[in-house]
């Protein structure tokens, strides 16, 4: 925050990569009729799974390596033994990661006391940051509640994990559209999750522990939760409909179709029969309390 820190140069600058500081004619994507500022929203993928959600899973393995909820006597081998209840765990629920390890160096720390910025994933793959949270609300369930409720940064972490796991839960099971009362609830569990990242992340600071790095990807999420806020509209449009998943699963879509159809006419069958698909999910879509 230094007055002579070097990113106070670029304020107000009008940047051709940025569209708040544009007009519209700047950007040649802005120019393609129907595309507006307005059009242009936070990828879930990228914001949380591929970024602050890292941070999460990361620096909450360490944090627990730390206030000894696994075996081992060295930072290095708690990690380990973390490493092992997670793989145990994935056998047993039929999940697959690209996670090889966990050690200080797998998790792009220099040292203990640095931040730690990586889950050890090959390729930096979104769905481990989400298998790997999912595995660390269940391991702080089973810990000794008197020992999680009397740790505050176990009890803050706790919450933060859940509420993040609960957010995309609710939305993965919502579809396009969401509806009351799931609306509310996503509204108000993502907020959380925000907050209860930036209270650890304060606590941290204040222990001099570098865990929980704040990144504007965190501010990025709450744009995400705003955007499915509470409105005098009946339903919100998911969050899920422009994340790069959603892109991918397109394609994967896209794939499927292109198999089942003559070659010679692949492209105009394929766009017709995935119309078709996208009609039908649309025309058939209720409200919950229908």
């Amino acid at each position: 925050m230094s007055l002579e820190a070097p990113w106070r140069d670029t304020m107000g600058l009008r940047r051709s990569t940025s569209p708040s500081w544009c007009q519209e004619g700047d950007i040649p994507l802005l120019q393609i009729p129907g595309m507006g500022q307005n059009a242009i929203l936070p990828d879930s993928c990228h914001v949380f799974h591929l970024g602050w959600g890292v941070d999460l899973a990361a620096s909450g393995l360490a944090l627990m390596a730390r206030r000894g909820c696994f075996d081992g006597r060295s930072f290095d081998n708690r990690l380990h033994d973390a490493y092992k209840r997670f793989t145990r765990w994935c056998y047993e629920n039929n999940k697959t990661t690209g996670i090889s390890g966990w050690s200080t160096r797998k998790l792009d720390m220099k040292s203990q006391n640095d931040w730690p910025t990586s889950l050890g994933s090959c390729n930096s793959k979104a769905y481990d940051t989400a298998l790997v949270l999912q595995w660390m609300e269940c391991c702080l369930d089973n810990i000794d509640p008197w020992d999680c409720s009397e740790d505050d940064f176990l009890k803050g972490l706790k919450y933060a994990v859940a509420t993040s796991n609960m957010f995309f839960k609710t939305l993965r099971s919502c579809g396009v559209f969401i509806a009351e009362p799931k609306k509310s609830v996503v509204y108000f569990v993502g907020q959380a999750m925000c907050e209860a990242y930036g209270h650890l992340a304060s606590k941290c600071f204040a222990n001099n522990l570098k865990l929980f790095r704040l990144r504007p990807k965190v501010h990025f999420q709450q744009h995400l939760t705003l955007l499915m806020g509470p409105t005098s509209a009946p339903v919100a449009f998911s969050a899920l409909n422009f994340s790069c998943w959603a892109d991918e699963d397109y394609i994967g879509r896209i794939s499927r179709l292109s198999r089942s159809v003559h070659p010679l006419r692949s492209s105009y069958r394929c766009i017709q029969k995935a119309l078709g698909l996208y009609k039908c999910q649309f025309l058939n879509w209720k409200p919950a309390s229908d």
